[in-house]
């Protein structure tokens, strides 16, 4: 199973302390585009976006910043439930 990760962007702005998407993009080495297509909905946070954010912030923590997508914690329940 492909578990997907969602961003709480509440908190990822708590990080971006003022500073507009692009500035915060290149603080942790990556292009601004990434999180517009992550905010749009047309992707989601990568292993690379997730992995930077966590190597620059080392005070962040992961369970605040990022959740399991509904639907796919949706199956995996649906799954189990047809195990027991």
């Amino acid at each position: 199973m492909k578990y997907i990760f969602k961003v709480r962007f509440e908190e990822l702005g708590k990080l971006q302390k003022g500073r507009n998407d692009k500035e915060f993009m290149e603080s942790i080495g990556m292009d601004a585009s990434t999180l517009s297509k992550i905010k749009s909905g047309k992707a989601y946070p990568s292993r690379d976006f997730i992995a930077n954010i966590l190597g620059h912030y080392p005070n962040a923590r992961f369970n605040r910043l990022f959740y399991l997508s509904e639907s796919v914690t949706g199956i995996k329940e649906e799954a189990e439930a047809k195990a027991n």
